[in-house]
C-alpha cells in the first residue's frame, strides 16, 4: 500500500498575532538537505532550491528574512511548540501547509558488492538500515521489521554505509541522488529494482492558526509560479517540478 508523508523543504512561523505589523519572517532549515536545503561547505551559505525560494516569496510579501538551522529531525517539534523555527509531518496537527510543489520518493543504497533483488520493504527485515531523523520512512521501516539506524542527515547515512556499520540507506530520492551526484561514491549504488512505498510531498508549512501568513505567502508563491520564477530556481538546482 502506498504511504503519503510530507517533507518540509524549508519551514517558516510568524505568531498571529505579529502577522499584521511583521517585518521579519523566521525560516528554519536544515544544514545538509541540498538539492532542497543546506550550507554550503566552501562559503559557509545557506543554498539550495527551498533556500532560494523562500527568499523570493518574502521579497515579493514584503518580508526580511531570519533563518535558523537545525537537524531535520528538529523541524517538526520545533512547529507544534511554537519555537520560531518549523517544519512539519502529517501527524503534527498545529501546522497549515502551503501548496505542495512536488512529489518525490524514497531510494534505497546498498554496497555494490550487495546483489540481492530488493522488491518491498520487507526485504529489509532483521537489516541495519541508516535514515535521518524525522523521515517519512522510519516507520514504514519499523513495521517492515529492519533493524534501523536514525542520523542526523542523508550525507550521515551514506558515511556509514560506506564504514560497514549499517546494510542499506533509505531515504528521501532527490536528497541521496543529489549526494551521490556531487560526491563520489564508488562503493555504493542504488538498488534499480526497489519500487518506492513512500510519496513525500515538497512543501512549506506555518503554525495552525496563521492562516492570514500562509494567505499572504500563498499569493506571493502563486505569482512566482506564473511568472517562472519557481521553474527557473528549480531548474537551477535540478528539482523537477
Amino acid at each position: 500500500m502506498r504511504r503519503f508523508g510530507i517533507f518540509a523543504l524549508i519551514a517558516t512561523l510568524i505568531l498571529p498575532a505579529t502577522v499584521a505589523r511583521a517585518e521579519s519572517l523566521k525560516v528554519g532549515t536544515t544544514t545538509s538537505g541540498q538539492p532542497t536545503s543546506g550550507i554550503n561547505p566552501q562559503t559557509k551559505q545557506l543554498e539550495g532550491f527551498a533556500v532560494e525560494l523562500i527568499r523570493a516569496i518574502a521579497k515579493d510579501a514584503e518580508f526580511e528574512i531570519e533563518f535558523q538551522t537545525m537537524p531535520f529531525g528538529e523541524l517538526q517539534s520545533a512547529l507544534v511548540s511554537l519555537r520560531p523555527v518549523t517544519a512539519l509531518r502529517p501527524s503534527a496537527r498545529k501546522q497549515r501547509i502551503l501548496p505542495t510543489l512536488t512529489d518525490r520518493s524514497e531510494i534505497a543504497v546498498v554496497p555494490v558488492s550487495d546483489t540481492k533483488s530488493y522488491k518491498t520493504l520487507s526485504d529489509f527485515k532483521g537489516m541495519k538500515v541508516a535514515t535521518p531523523r524525522g523521515s517519512s520512512v522510519a516507520d514504514p521501516l519499523k513495521e517492515a521489521g529492519a533493524d534501523f539506524v536514525l542520523v542526523s542527515a542523508p550525507p550521515d547515512g551514506l558515511r556509514e554505509l560506506e564504514a560497514g556499520n549499517v546494510a542499506a540507506v533509505v531515504d528521501n530520492g532527490l536528497q541521496l541522488t543529489y549526494r551521490l551526484k556531487i560526491e563520489p561514491h564508488p562503493k555504493l549504488k542504488i538498488i534499480d529494482t526497489y519500487p518506492p512505498t513512500v510519496t513525500v510531498r515538497l512543501a512549506f508549512a506555518v503554525h495552525k492558526g496563521n492562516d492570514a501568513l500562509r494567505e499572504k505567502l500563498n499569493i506571493s508563491l502563486h505569482k512566482l509560479q506564473i511568472n517562472g520564477t519557481v521553474r527557473d530556481i528549480a531548474g537551477r538546482w535540478g528539482v523537477e517540478l
